[in-house]
């Protein structure tokens, strides 16, 4: 009888952008097969209307079930699901995790659930910048904060936030909310894809925000041209500034050198960074936000793709040695960089080779494997797949 029990347990994972990031969407499907024969429950919301947002293809996956959850709010910390409280007490989850943050409404539905049935409540946050609560915000976040079984910090420097707030570092691991799937993006033999073009093409790929160094990367166009004829900027995204951008390239007549794409679908990534020859994300801090993470870096080293970024929160944790890293808001230095990348072949091979194995830390598998680790060990489930996968991670 408890055979039976063990193998019905569920793993319920509650986010905003479960359904709609590819990338984190990739990474539950790893973590429902080796979670099976227990199941996967993703409580998501079915509807999240923003610029290029592309729901994922629903597939059949043997453990993994998911609640299309209409919600409100969706652009903020306080989107909320109206029913998956319901759902999370009517299919009684062996654990509960939150996969946005550990502000909001959805954070409080979560741990109330989790308290009821009284199981283990995760939270995962890339939060790397400190926040001013209003009093009343301060004492729920630190009720949702003490009740909490584990937190997840995506980096090091998230970690270093909580702990600088009062969280116990016993009670904070650090991994990010997905990996990167080498058998999706990977250096393939022969080299990058050039379809005979004498080119060579610089890429960025992102939100067209300022932030992100956008304009750094237009106002290094001319630098970059005067010392390499053949040269083609690319930028692949979509954003409030993509109009701007646009009317930028044509004021400055740099129509023929530089093209303003809207989003690129995930599939279709991989061949964009085969493509290239030097990747480049200059962003640079606000007061209200700093780069998180940056997968994208991450999918173009994994590609065997160079690549120039800059000091900006946790960048040059996720990125090591293996890339060229510039001071922010510093057009000619990344003009400089590029200049330098694209003419010295030994340092594109060097950092080629570099970038690829930084890129192999953060494989979905060892991601997953980490994951699966702490379900385990908050749970104590007894799945031989799911304890072999985990030996070691």
């Amino acid at each position: 009888m408890s055979k039976v029990v063990e193998s019905s347990r569920i793993i319920a994972i509650v986010g905003r952008d479960l359904l709609y990031n590819h990338r984190i969407f990739k990474f539950l499907k790893i973590i429902a097969q080796l979670l099976y024969p227990h199941k996967l429950l993703i409580v998501a919301p079915k509807i999240r209307p923003e610029e290029g947002g592309v729901q994922v293809k629903k597939v059949k996956i043997k453990g993994l079930e998911i609640v299309d959850s209409r919600a409100v709010l969706t652009r903020s910390q306080l989107y909320f699901m109206p029913n998956c409280f319901y759902e999370l007490l009517r299919r009684k989850p062996a654990i509960i995790c939150h996969w946005t943050g550990e502000l909001g409404l959805m954070s409080l539905t979560c741990m109330l659930a989790s308290k009821i049935l009284r199981v283990p409540f995760v939270i995962f946050t890339w939060r790397n910048k400190p926040v001013k609560l209003p009093l009343p915000i301060k004492v729920i976040w630190k009720v949702i904060i003490s009740s909490t079984s584990l937190i997840i910090a995506g980096t090091n420097k998230a970690k270093s936030i909580l702990i600088s707030e009062g969280v116990p570092s016993s009670k904070i691991i650090v991994m990010p909310e997905a990996g990167i799937d080498k058998k999706f993006f990977f250096h393939p033999k022969g080299g990058p894809l050039r379809k005979g073009s004498i080119k060579k093409t610089v890429l960025f790929t992102g939100r067209f925000v300022a932030e992100k160094g956008i304009y750094q990367i237009l106002e290094s166009i001319e630098k970059v041209r005067s010392k390499i004829r053949d040269i083609h900027f690319i930028f692949c995204g979509n954003g409030p500034e993509r109009d701007n951008m646009i009317n930028y390239v044509k004021k400055a007549n740099l129509s023929n050198i530089c093209t303003i794409k809207g989003w690129v679908s995930y599939d279709e990534m991989p061949k964009v960074y085969n493509s290239t020859d030097v990747f480049v994300y200059p962003s640079y801090a606000t007061k209200s936000w700093e780069e998180q993470f940056g997968f994208a870096l991450l999918e173009a080293m994994a590609c065997g793709v160079p690549v120039i970024t800059t000091k900006s929160g946790s960048i040059p944790e996720v990125v090591g040695n293996s890339v060229i890293i510039i001071e922010p808001k510093n057009s000619k230095k990344l003009a400089e960089a590029i200049i330098k990348v694209l003419h010295d072949e030994d340092l594109r091979k060097s950092l080629s080779e570099k970038g690829r194995k930084q890129a192999e830390k953060y494989s979905s598998e060892i991601i997953a494997k980490k994951f699966i680790k702490v379900i385990v060990n908050l749970t104590s489930l007894k799945t031989p797949l799911a304890r072999m996968s985990i030996d070691n991670a």
